[in-house]
């Protein structure tokens, strides 16, 4: 055998058969997206929706809860608070209380959209019924049309949260009409009349009203919530006030034409009993009004809401010490300051005047700091001064216009003493 033969086979004498045939795959057809089969119960993303406050208006978000597979736990994702990153431990001890432990299970919670900020526990009911979506246990899967706002416990009940009002304002504008709130802001959830309220007093009741079959614990419900000590002003009525022409006139026009007033006078002369008779001679709020100051309330955990709206406009008179940010308030819902709380009512600032009120104090001496300015400022004084009759000659052209009435209004009215 030569080398260039060397590691071929030679060829038998034996015919060589030919190969088999192969048949050419087949082809398959496309899957039309109705056929698909639907996915499984632990790929269901659950959907719920809630309200973001932000002063008295609000974002509508939308809460997304899925199963997967990893390690045991639960993530809150979308620019959570503490308090709200903090809802997946109640939320675990409350499903744990009511025999629906999630302790093997790895759920995200999506909250979008993820630019704005959520703050307040109100969102745990919306977590909790998009988790319970996602686990099967709720059948209904039209919980994302509805607004949910409530704070649940470790045993599973729902407790009263602030802002509901602002919420489902919020809402309502937005396009949502169902509504589930804690049975502890009912009251407050049924002043606005064209709203569907369900109010839910346990966790197991949502669960049953979306189909779902959970025994609901004898417990009683959360009805009442911390609220701020109430503070009553003190009010009085014009009737109480001893001769005071002059001031009773000032008080009329500025009640008349919505104005402000400014009155000076010596200690004790009875600017603030003056004061306190102004919002007695306002006209009540209407329907609109009224429901703005009932916002303001809930935000601040006030408003009860078992007596309907309170058409009496509000009045406010803050310490001459209050701090700017007792003013004004602050970026978290419930801090709300003075001046919004005296909305559509009377602010009554007293010793504003005389550089005593810290929060102004630094104002008045930035305005007037120098000789030219203080000329200025001396200058508006004697204006002010001369402002109240001016207001009588065109008190007979206008005044009777009532709000709508543009007046020439005095800024100043000189209260003289011993006549309060």
């Amino acid at each position: 055998m030569s080398e260039e033969t060397l590691g071929r086979e030679e060829p038998s004498g034996d015919p060589v058969e030919p190969p088999e045939s192969v048949d050419p795959p087949e082809l398959v057809e496309p899957v039309e997206a109705d056929e698909v089969e639907p996915a499984s119960s632990a790929h269901i993303i659950g959907r719920a929706s809630a309200v973001a406050l932000w002063g008295l208006t609000g974002k509508i978000v939308s809460i997304e809860a899925s199963v997967s597979a990893g390690l045991p736990g639960i993530d809150i994702v979308g620019l959570p608070d503490a308090s709200v990153s903090e809802s997946r431990k109640r939320l675990r001890a409350a499903l744990s209380y009511l025999g629906k432990p999630v302790a093997t299970e790895h759920l995200t919670i999506n909250l979008t959209p993820g630019t704005v900020p959520k703050i307040g526990t109100g969102f745990d009911l919306g977590i909790a019924v998009a988790v319970l979506r996602a686990l099967s246990l709720i059948s209904n899967d039209d919980t994302g049309s509805v607004i949910h706002c409530g704070e649940i416990g470790l045993d599973g009940r729902i407790r009263p949260v602030t802002g509901v009002l602002p919420s489902l304002h919020t809402a309502l504008q937005a396009g949502f009409d169902r509504f589930v709130v804690p049975i502890g802001n009912a009251d407050e959830a049924g002043l606005i009349g064209r709203a569907r309220i369900l109010p839910v007093a346990s966790l197991a009741e949502v669960v049953n009203a979306y189909g779902g079959t959970m025994a609901v614990p004898a417990l009683p419900a959360v009805l009442e919530m911390d609220r701020p000590v109430p503070v009553n002003p003190e009010l009085h009525d014009l009737s109480e006030v001893q001769g005071q022409a002059e001031g009773r006139f000032g008080l009329e026009v500025a009640a008349a034409g919505g104005h402000n007033l400014l009155m000076r006078g010596t200690p004790g002369a009875g600017k603030t009993l003056l004061a306190q008779c102004l919002p007695g001679i306002l006209p009540p709020l209407n329907d609109d009004e009224a429901v703005e100051v009932a916002t303001v309330r809930s935000l601040r955990g006030e408003l009860d809401g078992s007596d309907g709206l309170d058409h009496r406009p509000p009045f406010e008179a803050p310490h001459h010490r209050s701090t700017a940010s007792a003013l004004i308030g602050g970026r978290r819902p419930g801090t709300v300051g003075v001046l919004s709380r005296a909305h559509r009512g009377v602010l009554f600032m007293d010793e504003a005047r005389n550089g005593k009120h810290t929060s102004l104090a630094k104002e008045v001496t930035d305005e007037c700091h120098s000789e030219e300015a203080r000329e200025q400022c001396a200058a508006r004084t004697s204006d002010e001064e001369r402002g109240l009759s001016r207001v009588r000659e065109d008190w007979a052209g206008g005044a009777r216009g009532g709000h709508e009435a543009d007046l020439p209004v005095s800024e100043a009215v000189e209260v003289p003493q011993g006549q309060g």
